[in-house]
């Protein structure tokens, strides 16, 4: 049975998180959410689905930077900053949890931005780092989100190794396609289904942090409709990777002792060598996500064409 948050008025599945997602507030305070009724989405090839990912020509230029620490400003936080203007007749910023769920009984979130019917939307797939959720991932991201006009899904993975533990399990063979493929897939069919959102289909990357790097690498280099996919101080399996032309970014904390510089550099490397157009940075700091990564991250997806070279094959 659902709850509903006290002081958000958001649902949440008792069972599977400890409050709402904007204050993670369980105090028991408030009447069960009335669920709604929702359509299951099968998992269809999106030529079935009849979903198309356009790819816009023109001469490009991809530029690879190197070692360099950012000067972008931090993100705009809900604390500080006005809410964008709504026109008038538009649908209001929403944040839910999806009703996908994978074997472990967990399923994922999704925020919605301040947005006019019929507007397409770019969309962020967001893989959180290890022991995390959604959660996680709709927090980091909502304040650029709300601001920039994008939406935002964030599947959380299955099971770890050991017992407790909640981990991705990522291909590292040609073809494998593991239970959180098919879960990432789920919750993006679930919002690609709604009735009140339209996704620009060439403009939706996958983003992962920590260990929900080598996932996103993944996703953007063998399946529709990612045209990019970003790596936040985590790694890759190569063997596992794909073909498709998606441009690739790096990123970690010049301290970072997890994900060090050295060892996310050598993962680009090692994609770069292998043909695809990627691009490495480096910040101040941890292994922490910082407000001049998550704004630099952004700008490279939304700020770059969305079509890219193809691979050349070996």
């Amino acid at each position: 049975m659902r709850a509903r948050c006290a002081l958000h008025g958001l649902g949440y599945d008792p069972a599977v998180a400890s409050g709402c997602v904007l204050c993670r507030r369980d105090d028991g305070e408030g009447p069960p959410a009335q669920s709604s009724a929702r359509v299951q989405l099968p998992r269809p090839s999106f030529a079935t689905a009849g979903l198309l990912v356009i790819t816009v020509g023109g001469a490009l230029a991809w530029g690879l930077v190197g070692e360099q620490r950012s000067r972008a400003a931090p993100y705009p936080s809900v604390a500080n900053t006005a809410d964008p203007p709504q026109p008038v007749g538009s649908l209001p910023e929403l944040v839910e949890e999806v009703e996908a769920r994978n074997g472990a009984g967990r399923s994922g979130w999704i925020f919605l931005p301040v947005r006019s019917p019929g507007q397409p939307l770019p969309l962020l797939v967001g893989l959180h780092g290890a022991e995390q959720d959604g959660r996680q991932m709709i927090s980091e991201f909502r304040p650029l989100a709300r601001h920039r006009g994008f939406a935002i899904v964030a599947p959380s993975s299955g099971r770890g190794d050991n017992p407790g533990s909640f981990t991705w399990h990522v291909a590292d063979a040609p073809g494998d396609r593991p239970e959180d493929f098919w879960h990432v897939r789920a919750c993006l069919y679930e919002l690609l289904g709604r009735a009140d959102v339209e996704i620009d289909l060439a403009r939706v990357i996958a983003i992962g942090y920590s260990s929900g790097g080598s996932s996103a690498a993944f996703l953007g280099t063998t399946t529709e409709p990612y045209s990019a996919f970003a790596v936040l101080h985590g790694g890759t399996f190569p063997a596992g990777l794909g073909r498709r032309p998606a441009r690739g970014w790096f990123s970690t904390g010049a301290s970072d002792e997890i994900r060090t510089p050295a060892h996310v550099r050598g993962h680009f490397e090692r994609l770069r060598g292998m043909g695809l157009p990627v691009t490495y940075r480096e910040f101040p700091g941890d292994h922490a996500l910082s407000g001049a990564e998550l704004t630099a991250v952004v700008d490279w997806w939304l700020l770059s064409p969305a079509a890219v070279p193809p691979i050349p094959r070996r």
